[in-house]
């Protein structure tokens, strides 16, 4: 287990899901996004056994952990942020709407109460995808990583090289 310290306001219990778990959680991702050979996929998911016993009521309640919900609004500031800073692409994509909109904070937020974001690797905030991406009418869209809900939206996927786990401080074993 890995306790991860985001922005020292939200501690988080996750555990590292299994590869053969997140390849099956994954399984559809190549048919919306394109990674680049050198991005690795990395999960992890809520330990509701270590969670507090008001957020457990929460999870075992089926409601999204306050939490968990700051940790991906954060994350999703970040790479705003980052992209801005490098002039690249961040975007929200959300293939069932046939949704790809430059990322934000407030749309994401409205994603996570959505039937989507309870299913696997079916909302991805995305970074480092071409200007064009907007204008797209197709899947998939290219992008350099992206991050996206797994396990009924308590689980977090990633598809991202060393540089940007590093970077965007992405969750990761340490």
């Amino acid at each position: 287990m890995n306790l991860h310290i985001y922005e020292r306001l939200v501690r988080l219990p996750f555990s590292r899901v299994s590869s053969e778990f997140l390849r099956s959680e994954t399984a559809n991702v190549h048919k919306y996004i394109t990674l680049p050979a050198t991005c690795s996929r990395l999960g992890a998911m809520v330990n509701a056994q270590a969670l507090e016993p008001s957020q457990r009521a929460l999870f075992d309640a089926g409601d999204l952990l306050p939490d968990l919900a700051f940790y991906w609004m954060n994350l999703a500031a970040a790479i705003v942020a980052d992209c801005t800073a490098r002039d690249d692409i961040a975007a929200l994509v959300v293939p069932f709407e046939r949704l790809v909109v430059p990322l934000s904070v407030g749309d994401l937020c409205a994603q996570m109460a959505s039937n989507p974001w309870k299913s696997a690797a079916q909302v991805f905030v995305i970074w480092g995808a071409d200007g064009a991406i907007f204008k797209r009418t197709s899947f998939p869209v290219r992008c350099a990583g992206a991050a996206f809900p797994i396990v009924d939206g308590v689980g977090i996927g990633y598809g991202a090289d060393a540089r940007d786990v590093r970077r965007l401080n992405l969750f990761v074993d340490r």
